[in-house]
């Protein structure tokens, strides 16, 4: 939904409908909020104001509603297997032209209601084209880091194939990388891309300011597995809070592997104080490298400082080759010759999948969802693209590198 109140309103009425999940922008300049929620029923939609654009998934298709201060209500619906809509109100593109100061645009509007069929985020990303919507989704941070504990070899050969980085070694096994690309998601799959060839025992958190917001994320085989934020711009209702909490502390502390003081961890998720770092206060917390804070809010400092290096993006091959030469010692015997060997195949059988993944993604986006029966694209299929494409160039060389290795000490 996209109604006519102020955040605050909003929240407040999600809260008192008892939703279980709900996501909730900021309000725009001219007083709208986006609502995405699988809760709000169409009874309840009255508690939003007098004034929404509502899109909704139904048994009958993809229903449009429009509800205009004057009270009038217009709908239109898309059946899911059809090419025309199933009820057509031609008024409807003049209403949201109306709704949303856009007069000048009624006639695109109404060829794109012509068209059809759509999936949800779609239908909402092509409005969003044409009118002047609120903030749609969280977006991405304006500036991420990313703590890995482990060997720095590794951290390097990532940033090879995940870079351009800046990387810097730090005491305690821990390395710095700070994304240097142009592309909003490269600290993302730089995570991603770490975590999957990172040891089990090793740690890859990512940490990122956007505003007055912040917050981190702990990934664990290409996959974020914990996260927390602190003073978004979005609001987020949890169907369990106490329980979210409690999952994302038990699961941060065992990552560490060291004493946390966890009540005080569970205060400080908690907090909502806009006069403190909460960043801060988790790095001195966890015992976490101060130079992460560093690269955070001073990135040319940090830049410049001695010890830092600026690793270029090179292909997965050369990768492996510097790599080799620069410390992974491939002739070395494993220390545990059965678990060196059950990663070897382990990580080859993750490169398969991530390179069939990448390819479902692929024709998915080549042939609008068709491939995977589904109604058009959204912006996770180009994330999981994004992703899971860092792992296999990530993923496809490390474990031709274990293999080769193991291979070669069964042979001597």
């Amino acid at each position: 939904m996209i109604v006519r109140l102020p955040q605050a309103q909003v929240i407040a009425t999600a809260e008192a409908q008892g939703l279980t999940t709900a996501s909730i922008g900021p309000t725009s300049r001219r007083g709208w909020t986006t609502l995405w929620s699988a809760d709000v029923e169409e009874s309840d939609r009255a508690g939003y104001g007098a004034q929404y654009l509502a899109i909704d998934e139904t048994p009958d298709g993809l229903q449009l509603d429009v509800l205009l201060g004057s009270g009038a209500a217009l709908r239109q619906v898309w059946p899911y297997a059809a090419r025309t809509p199933m009820v057509q109100n031609d008024a409807l593109a003049g209403a949201l032209a109306e709704l949303f100061d856009c007069r000048d645009r009624q006639r695109d509007v109404e060829e794109l209601l012509r068209r059809g069929p759509f999936d949800p985020e779609e239908l909402v990303e092509s409005l969003d084209a044409l009118l002047d919507l609120p903030e749609l989704y969280e977006p991405v941070p304006a500036v991420a880091v990313v703590a890995f504990r482990g060997a720095h070899k590794i951290a390097r050969f990532a940033a090879t194939i995940g870079g351009p980085a800046l990387v810097c070694a730090e005491p305690d096994g821990w390395s710095i990388l700070l994304a240097s690309g142009e592309d909003e998601t490269r600290s993302v799959q730089l995570a991603a891309g770490l975590s999957g060839a990172a040891r089990r025992r090793d740690l890859v958190l990512e940490v990122w300011r956007d505003g007055t917001g912040s917050g981190w994320s702990l990934w664990r085989r290409g996959w974020s597995v914990a996260e927390w934020s602190w003073n978004t711009r979005w609001w987020f209702l949890k169907s369990d809070p106490v329980g979210a909490e409690a999952l994302t502390v038990r699961r941060l502390v065992k990552a560490l592997g060291h004493p946390v003081d966890e009540d005080s961890l569970r205060v400080l998720l908690r907090s909502k104080r806009q006069d403190h770092d909460p960043l801060a206060e988790l790095v001195a917390l966890l015992g976490l490298p101060m130079d992460l804070l560093v690269a955070l809010d001073q990135p040319e400092p940090f830049a410049e400082s001695v010890g830092v290096e600026d690793i270029a993006k090179t292909s997965a091959r050369r990768a492996v080759l510097q790599g080799a030469r620069g410390g992974f010692d491939a002739d070395a015997p494993p220390r545990w010759p059965a678990l060196s060997m059950a990663y070897a195949v382990g990580t080859g059988v993750a490169a398969a999948v991530c390179v069939a993944m990448t390819a479902l993604m692929i024709a998915v986006l080549a042939t609008h969802g068709a491939v995977a029966e589904q109604v058009g694209t959204s912006r996770e299929d180009w994330v999981f693209l994004a992703v899971f494409g860092a792992l296999s160039l990530i993923l496809i060389p490390t474990g031709v590198f274990r293999i080769r290795r193991v291979r070669r000490w069964r042979r001597t």
